[in-house]
């Protein structure tokens, strides 16, 4: 067994599935190559090769879905071609986590298999471009649906071998110069005039670039914030569990403050999250007022039928509220009250104190709000 962490090789690999009824409507995409194939209620082009390969690379890097990134319900994504979305992708994560794709296998199905053979070439090809690699990088097996399946259904199945850019990499240090080495460089300082070294020019931001397509934006922007998208939950029952996040930041304690928090329903998807500009104020009424700020937000839109289990990382809130230690300082005692006021509302409430990590994404919502204020 390898234990991820320093030593993490970053080599990972992801699959993808993606499928689309065949039925009257629009002509089809496959790997970016237009076919002549009738394909209707189609989420996209319906270019189940590109989007099984997309689906591949975001489970290699840890990554949620592209749909919950684009909503299904987003009319504009009914356009969208599905070979350009991968390529933008490719290139905004390349960025961030992606230091290369390796290779990519494709197993395409659909019952008119054998006309579709005569765009491989191209299809390879197309594929190979959008993930930056070369052609025979690419792997690409065309056959029929397997039998007992329905004949109107085309999928395609897809794997990628992919390296992530490793956070813990450093540098190979360099030989020490021997010492003829240093006395020929020596030497050299003697004879030589050089000219000052110039600075390195930054390199420019992407998101500067008014060409950037609007959605290759948005994914290099997710991306960044360090808050990658969550599937979202539907509308959570009365009377089941909600897990509730919350963090507080204040940069000067006291100073430049905001508040963050998740809420998350019981098979942990996302419910709702959010974040406030606050007052200059200290963490520990950052803290408070973040839990404050969820409570309110669950009762304003959902109302009081749920059993709560709030987590922080805050231990001192924690224990204040739960009566352990006693609330002290004066600009926390209001702050206190309300908050417990705001839980006996609630069918059942359970405190939780967890690590920072646990906590993460409440913390980096608060953060974004203040690096965005």
């Amino acid at each position: 067994m390898v234990a991820a962490g320093r030593n993490d090789s970053g080599l990972r690999i992801g699959q993808g599935v993606s499928s689309q009824r065949i039925s009257s409507g629009k002509a089809a995409a496959l790997a970016g190559m237009s076919v002549e194939l009738q394909v209707g209620d189609a989420s996209s082009d319906g270019d189940v090769a590109s989007q099984a390969v997309l689906a591949a690379l975001m489970t290699a890097l840890s990554l949620p879905g592209i749909d919950t990134l684009f909503p299904a319900d987003d009319t504009e994504a009914l356009r969208e071609n599905s070979l350009v979305l991968l390529s933008q992708t490719v290139s905004a994560l390349k960025r961030r986590q992606l230091d290369s794709v390796s290779s990519a296998s494709i197993s395409l199905h659909l019952a008119d298999w054998q006309a579709i053979s005569a765009y491989w070439e191209e299809m390879c090809g197309m594929l190979a471009s959008a993930l930056q690699v070369e052609r025979d990088c690419i792997g690409l097996g065309i056959g029929p649906v397997p039998d007992g399946m329905d004949g109107d259904c085309m999928y395609a199945v897809a794997s990628v071998l992919c390296q992530r850019r490793n956070p813990f990499a450093t540098a190979p240090k360099a030989a020490a110069p021997s010492r003829a080495e240093r006395t020929a460089e020596a030497a050299r300082s003697l004879f030589d005039n050089p000219q000052p070294a110039r600075a390195s020019e930054p390199e420019p931001d992407i998101l500067e670039d008014p060409t950037l397509p609007r959605r290759a934006r948005e994914f290099e922007q997710a991306v960044r914030s360090g808050l990658p998208p969550l599937p979202r939950a539907q509308a959570p029952e009365p009377g089941s569990t909600l897990y509730v996040y919350s963090d507080g930041a204040s940069r000067g304690n006291p100073g430049k403050a905001a508040t963050g928090f998740v809420v998350m329903d019981g098979a942990g998807l996302l419910v709702h999250e959010g974040g406030t500009r606050l007052e200059d104020c200290t963490n520990n009424q950052a803290e408070y007022r973040a839990i404050i700020e969820a409570l309110e937000w669950v009762e304003r839109e959902l109302g009081h039928d749920f059993h709560l289990e709030c987590r922080l990382d805050s231990e001192l809130v924690v224990k204040q509220l739960k009566g352990e230690y006693k609330v002290k300082k004066e600009e926390l005692k209001p702050l206190s009250m309300k908050a417990m006021n705001l839980l006996m509302y609630f069918t059942s409430f359970e405190l939780r104190h967890v690590p920072r990590a646990e906590n993460a994404r409440a913390d980096a919502m608060a953060n974004a709000v203040l690096d965005n204020s």
